[in-house]
């Protein structure tokens, strides 16, 4: 308990700052390499990126195609 109460800022600021660097590096990595987001069933390529075929229409209901 000693340890916990003595040093607890000093870890939940090592594992935030951690998971930030960790996903600005993954990022970086996977944009400079030109590397796409895998095309699978969750994430079809004909639809909108909330996945909602009415996504795009509008006031005048046109709807996309």
């Amino acid at each position: 308990y000693g340890w916990w109460s003595r040093y607890n800022y000093l870890t939940s600021a090592a594992m935030d700052s951690g998971l930030a660097i960790s996903g600005l590096v993954i990022y970086f990595a996977l944009q400079a390499n030109n590397i796409d987001f895998p095309n699978w069933w969750g994430n079809p390529e004909d639809q909108y990126f909330d996945h909602c075929p009415l996504g795009g229409s509008n006031y005048w209901q046109t709807y996309p195609k």
